[in-house]
């Protein structure tokens, strides 16, 4: 079967089945190949974590030991006191020193509405839920006023070129 041409469910097989050749970038580049992503996966209803996301344990085992690895603590940024001059300085080298350090960090106190959030996190889903072939084209209805008529002006006047 030709791994690098095929849906999530086939890459998933392939890795279950033939679990003695195991060709780490192959199957990496399979699975990014098929576009769909650990949902795609999902919805392909694997039964088996495919191995490409399996650390082995020896690695694992390498990278951190027993101890250390209850130890981690993710970076969270208090914004209270934002407005402060003291603070501010305080949080910007937080936010500084965690993006550096992790790449990432939590914002607490940051007065965003959980409504706001919560319809954040909803749009963030439906964009990832959308038909994987065009994923980023937008609903000319959701458009602005003026993009969709810019649309409509493009539209006719290719029709009247053509």
């Amino acid at each position: 079967m030709d791994v690098a041409n095929g849906t999530a469910h086939e890459v998933v097989t392939a890795n279950i089945s033939d679990q003695t050749k195991y060709d780490r970038q192959s199957e990496l580049k399979a699975f990014d190949d098929t576009k769909a992503g650990v949902k795609g996966l999902v919805d392909a209803g694997i039964k088996y974590v495919p191995r490409i996301f399996i650390q082995p344990k020896d690695d694992l085992q390498d990278s951190i030991s027993g101890s250390e690895a209850g130890q981690f603590k993710f970076p969270v940024i208090d914004m209270d006191g934002l407005d402060k001059d003291p603070v501010r300085r305080q949080i910007i080298d937080q936010v500084r020193d965690a993006s550096q350090t992790w790449g990432f960090l939590q914002v607490v106190n940051h007065g965003i509405p959980n409504t706001v959030m919560n319809e954040m996190l909803e749009g963030v889903r439906r964009f990832y839920e959308q038909d994987q072939e065009a994923p980023n084209a937008p609903n000319p209805e959701e458009l602005p006023e003026a993009c969709r008529w810019l649309e409509y002006q493009t539209i006719s006047d290719y029709q009247n070129r053509a």
